[in-house]
């Protein structure tokens, strides 16, 4: 192929498109296979998929409670994520009727 040849091709009108392949992932649920993995990877342990995939606390907690993942807390065993900020909420709760606030 010559140089006119690939320009001429490039400058075509209505050149017909690469079709998409049907076996290929999305890249968002690529994404989220990837933290998933990681997270089991890392025995469902926060702390350390953090670490290996260098993101931010938070995101992986939003990420894991929009999936529904189930995480452990305190490591007491599997319960809900709305359970560890059901924790949270009762010790604050409990320090402002103790402190009077």
């Amino acid at each position: 192929m010559t140089i006119e040849e690939i320009d001429n091709a490039l400058k075509r009108p209505g050149s017909p498109a690469m079709p998409v392949r049907a076996d290929i992932t999305p890249p968002d649920r690529a994404r989220d296979a990837h933290i998933v993995e990681f997270f089991e990877k890392n025995d469902r342990n926060v702390s350390k998929t953090v670490r290996a995939l260098a993101m931010h606390r938070r995101s992986l907690q939003r990420f894991l409670e929009k999936s529904k993942i189930v995480v452990s807390a305190d490591g007491e065993g599997p319960t809900d994520i709305a359970f560890g900020r059901a924790k949270r909420l009762v010790r604050l709760w409990s320090l402002m009727i103790q402190t009077g606030k």
